[in-house]
């Protein structure tokens, strides 16, 4: 809060009574109580000051509350009875005796909270402020009463019976935040539990249906203030499910844990979690979401389900709760009353994003998108409008890049999509990692064939002007993608040399940028130039490319660049024009390229060699 902090001594030894009743009661009322207190605690703004669970957080009363409750938390029969209270699982007969265990307005689809929610912000801002409170939680064989981790994801497993949707959010970060932990037990205990299942249960288009009616009716609460205005409880819930998917895949730093042995290698921990996220269908699940959820709920689900709402679910909340409006008729949702997407841009972006992350990993997951008409979906949801949030457009061109890489038979797809004729924007984004992204999609897309190279001219003058800016770019992945677009959008035919003609200054230019990769795209890219005939030949004799990719050849560290350095020399030998102006500026250039033929020397450099030789030799173009 602002204001008077009052006595931290007095906030200390509530605190410490909280753990102490937490320890020592069997009342899941008390213990749920006491969870709240100090899950309140946990979300304290301590300010300038740092607190962790080892130690005294310094002169700040806020960070030295924080920084007790850490410690409350952390000990070992405090964390027994979190084990003990996320087991529990009432009766039918104590329900119906005691009508504060049931989730509090659940017999009418709307929760505004439930026994296990305070536990479940707890668990989740503990382990998100201390990674070494959240280790302790997870499954350890000598200590198996502190172990959260199982029964919270047994409890998810449910159906989250005991957990309202805030409740449901507050579990998902805190899987979320024990995923992030260093090594793989994490990973295998969530694979050990059928934890895969379970938070993509909450994606499920009738989960997220039931969330929405309970958020249209008034039950649902945001978890904080801030929240109220830029949230929902449908993108809450989405935005942590993608986000502790995404966690799973990253590649674990090291097997087992502090103390522990290593059961499993992280690089078959990752392998099962992809095969589980395949079989449970991760990607339809994910495109569904957005398909019925994003930009278009208002005229598409959502009047549906605003339809269904208010013959279905108001009756009984007026009948049950009172729930009436100032006129006092019962709720309708009019179709301008409804969002035209439940989704807020920070939970969009997490869903393309984890899908942008499993396409990379695997082409069964790229199989699975195709399926889905996955890039349809995101075209109708805006991820590929350049004025979709830079986030959310950079993982969507990713997306796109790596069908168009994968193969042709993804063109009919991508250019449906419109993509092609808003690269001229999208390369002048102003977001360097959009233009890069544009850059890289744009070669993938002449990766295969010159079959985008009629949509490239249909933009005119402004494609090829943004790309010879990108050349000049100041961000080196913006440089190091236009270059390897230039290289792709002139490999298949010379069609589109003269407008690539404004490309080449900057391409000899990039011959000696500091990043080898960038070298090595550009060579590549004159060669390209002089590959399907020799009508730029005397723009690039004037701009002096001939005797750079000579100097890169013979003098560049890299053997990778100087590789291709030369194959692009071999090219432009077998042009008279080219030749020439070789030899007058270097008239030892043959024997300094053989002399490259050495026993020992690098195998496809000496070919490369002998290639520029021969070439040097024959009659001249």
């Amino acid at each position: 809060g602002s204001g008077d902090d009052g006595d931290p001594k007095l906030a200390v030894k509530a605190l410490v009574l909280a753990g102490e009743f937490l320890a020592a009661s069997d009342d899941v009322r008390v213990q749920s109580a006491a969870a709240a207190l100090l899950g309140a605690a946990l979300s304290i703004d301590p300010g300038a000051a740092a607190a962790t669970a080892d130690g005294d957080a310094g002169p700040n009363p806020r960070a030295a509350i924080l920084g007790r409750a850490l410690r409350v938390v952390s000990a070992p029969p405090v964390l027994a009875a979190l084990h003990r209270f996320w087991c529990y699982a009432p009766s039918s007969g104590e329900a119906a005796a005691d009508p504060s265990l049931k989730v509090l307005g659940a017999e009418y689809g709307a929760a505004t909270g439930a026994l296990f929610d305070t536990a479940s912000l707890l668990a989740a801002r503990a382990a998100e402020l201390a990674p070494s409170v959240a280790a302790k939680m997870l499954p350890n064989p000598t200590q198996a009463e502190g172990d959260l981790w199982t029964p919270v994801l047994r409890q998810l497993q449910l159906g989250a019976a005991n957990l309202s949707p805030n409740g449901v959010g507050a579990v998902l970060r805190y899987i979320a935040a024990t995923l992030a932990l260093p090594g793989s037990r994490a990973l295998e205990a969530l694979l050990r539990e059928h934890g895969v299942g379970a938070i993509l249960t909450v994606l499920h288009d009738a989960h997220l249906k039931l969330l929405y009616a309970w958020e249209a009716s008034g039950a649902w609460r945001p978890p904080s203030r801030s929240a109220a205005k830029e949230s929902s409880v449908v993108s809450d819930v989405v935005q942590q499910a993608a986000a502790a998917l995404r966690l799973g895949l990253l590649q674990p730093e090291a097997a087992g844990g502090e103390g522990q042995p290593a059961n499993t290698g992280p690089k078959e921990v990752l392998e099962a979690y992809m095969k589980a996220l395949l079989e449970c269908d991760v990607v339809p699940k994910v495109l569904r979401t957005i398909e019925l959820f994003g930009p278009g709920f208002r005229t598409g689900l959502g009047l549906k389900l605003g339809l269904r709402f208010s013959e279905h679910v108001d009756a009984a909340l007026e009948a049950e709760l009172g729930a009436r409006s100032e006129e006092g008729t019962s709720r309708t949702l009019a179709p301008r009353d409804l969002p035209d997407s439940l989704l807020t841009a920070p939970a969009a972006a997490a869903l393309v994003d984890l899908l942008a992350r499993l396409l990379l990993l695997s082409n069964a997951f790229l199989v699975q998108f195709a399926e889905g008409h996955g890039l349809e979906v995101l075209a109708a949801a805006g991820a590929l409008d350049p004025a979709a949030p830079p986030a959310q457009l950079v993982n969507a061109l990713l997306i796109t890049s790596q069908l168009a890489r994968a193969s042709k038979a993804f063109y009919t797809a991508i250019r449906a999509t419109g993509l092609a004729l808003a690269l001229p924007e999208l390369l002048t984004h102003e977001s360097a990692a959009v233009r890069a992204k544009a850059c890289n999609v744009m070669g993938n897309l002449c990766r295969h064939s010159s079959a985008f190279y009629a949509d490239f001219t249909q933009t005119g003058h402004s494609l090829f002007a943004a790309l010879a800016d990108a050349l000049a770019d100041g961000d080196a992945q913006v440089r190091k993608f236009a270059a390897f677009a230039a290289g792709n959008a002139a490999f298949h035919a010379a069609d589109l040399y003269d407008a690539l003609a404004p490309c080449t200054h900057g391409l000899v230019a990039l011959l000696s940028d500091p990043e080898p990769k960038t070298r090595a795209n550009a060579a590549g890219a004159l060669g390209n130039l002089l590959r399907n005939g020799g009508s730029l030949v005397r723009l690039l004799v004037r701009e002096g490319a001939v005797p750079a990719l000579h100097h890169m050849a013979v003098e560049d560290e890299v053997l990778s660049a100087r590789r291709i350095a030369l194959f692009s020399l071999g090219t432009a030998a077998l042009y008279g024009g080219c030749r020439s102006e070789l030899l007058h500026v270097h008239p030892t250039a043959e024997a300094e390229i053989a002399a490259m033929r050495v026993e020992g020397a690098d195998g496809v450099l000496v070919k490369y060699a002998e290639r520029f030789i021969k070439k040097l030799h024959m009659d001249p173009v």
